[in-house]
């Protein structure tokens, strides 16, 4: 078996320059496929050396917006003695070659073959770089980007054909609109937010989606996410799973808190039991019995979480391939923006501001690459503070310029949300603290007022909603309706 795959590859490589002059010999006869091959072929891609310095002339003529025929070539090659020593005897070459044509119909499989015998060439020469490189342990993450960038540009180097007619696009749109209007259309296009009041902005969180949850430390922004992250996977949970696809998971990169402290935040939201109560194990009988049910609750639920402290947008993408293999991963949390590492270790690399601007970039990237809505969570800037109250006593209204060290956040978002407090209700009781405990407990499960606000919204409508905030369970409810 060994033998025969060795064979075959030793005809693949002898093949190859068959292709290469294939390709040339129809670039000198036919130019409507000049074009084609200039976009999805480089000067690299050619193992023989005089088809790779002819394939460089031909491009060199072609835009300077020239005829393309053995002619021009020959003539550009006079003229042009560093590449024509290359080549040789290029007078009887490039005749040899135009007369090798016969038709183009094979034209753009001969292109495929010769790029991707030009990829596992250099994927061969890369590994063995690999080999012969000694890791540098001192700045290894620095090092190890640069080895998978390297990795990825040989990978990605062959060229798509993104580029389509409008009637081929609608061709394909016609389709998926037949579907859509055959559909259920009771049901989400993605998957839930868990609020009515949400959903009807967003039908759903989608897929390829970045969406921004921004709020001043302190607002609830982690306790929303959690409850977003609960919800998405009760709703998966919920689904008839079809066998032949892959089974649906929500996936929490938690870089603040513990996968513990996670634990513990969504056990207090499911049973209305006082966090502080499950911290200290401080439970009675029947809390307890609460507890117990929803651990189990949870324990079902398809969700991963990842509590790496030291994070890097990086380490999520590689973390997402993964889980793809065999899930359908249908929202992805991140924990915080701003606390996530960069493309390097050095401080002096690049300003705070360039950083988090490439930071917010990549996920906007990994939520196409992946297929799933990526929420990240975000601060505000201290600035939003210094605006003060309005005329009316409210606290001012987060602007999309509030967001913290980068505008790049707002131009990259699908979604950028807020979560506002108009006015701080608990602030507003403390004039009278003895007041304030009792109407604590006269109403423990009160929730605070809160606007969710859709600020920006790149393919739907903008607005806002009012959740309650109940802080001790860190449970959101649609306002006016408490679980």
């Amino acid at each position: 078996m060994e033998q025969n795959n060795i064979s075959k590859s030793t005809n693949a490589i002898k093949s190859q320059p068959k292709f290469e002059q294939y390709i040339i010999s129809c670039m000198l006869n036919d130019h409507n496929v000049i074009d084609d091959a200039l976009s999805k072929l480089s000067a690299n891609d050619f193992f023989n050396i005089k088809l790779r310095c002819i394939f460089q002339v031909i491009g060199e003529i072609h835009r300077q917006s020239k005829p393309v025929n053995k002619d021009t070539v020959i003539e550009y090659l006079s003229k042009n003695q560093e590449l024509a020593s290359l080549i040789g005897d290029y007078n009887s070459i490039v005749v040899n070659l135009a007369y090798e044509w016969t038709t183009s119909i094979n034209f753009d499989s001969y292109i495929d073959l010769v790029k991707e015998f030009s990829i596992k060439k250099q994927l061969n020469n890369f590994a063995g770089q690999l080999i012969n490189e000694q890791p540098d342990f001192t700045r290894f993450k620095d090092q190890s980007y640069k080895w998978l960038t390297q990795f990825s540009s040989i990978v990605n180097s062959k060229k798509a054909d993104n580029i389509e007619s409008i009637g081929e696009i609608t061709n394909e749109y016609k389709k998926s609109l037949d579907k859509m209007i055959n559909s259920d259309h009771s049901k989400l296009t993605g998957i839930s937010s868990g609020y009515q009041d949400i959903d009807k902005f967003t039908d759903g969180f989608q897929k390829g989606d970045l969406i921004i949850l921004a709020a001043r430390p302190g607002t609830g922004k982690t306790a929303l996410a959690l409850n977003f992250v609960l919800n998405a996977a009760k709703d998966i949970k919920s689904q008839k799973q079809d066998e032949n696809k892959k089974p649906g998971a929500v996936v929490l990169f938690s870089i603040e808190m513990s996968k513990k402290q996670v634990i513990e935040r969504m056990l207090a939201s499911l049973s209305f039991v006082n966090i502080t109560q499950i911290k200290r194990g401080d439970l009675k009988d029947v809390e307890l019995d609460s507890i117990k049910s929803d651990i189990e609750l949870i324990h079902n639920l398809p969700i991963f979480i990842d509590d790496t402290s030291n994070l890097s947008i990086l380490d999520i993408q590689a973390k997402l391939r993964q889980l793809k293999a065999n899930y359908d991963i249908r929202l992805t949390v991140v924990d915080y923006l701003q606390l996530l590492k960069g493309l390097s270790d050095r401080n002096n690399a690049i300003n705070r501001q360039q950083e988090v601007a490439n930071i917010s970039r990549m996920p906007k990237v990994i939520a196409r690459e992946i297929e799933t809505p990526i929420m990240a969570l975000a601060q505000l800037s201290r600035k939003i503070e210094d605006r003060g109250k309005t005329a009316s006593g409210e606290n001012p209204k987060p602007l999309l310029s509030d967001l913290r060290e980068s505008g790049a956040i707002e131009q990259d978002a699908d979604i950028v949300s807020f979560l506002y407090y108009k006015s701080n209700q608990t602030e507003a009781l403390s004039d009278d603290e003895d007041d304030n405990k009792n109407k604590n407990q006269q109403n423990p499960l009160s929730p605070e007022r809160i606007e969710y606000i859709i600020e920006k919204h790149r393919n739907g409508a903008t607005g806002s909603t009012t959740l309650g905030f109940i802080k001790a369970y860190g449970k959101f409810v649609e306002w006016g309706k408490n679980e």
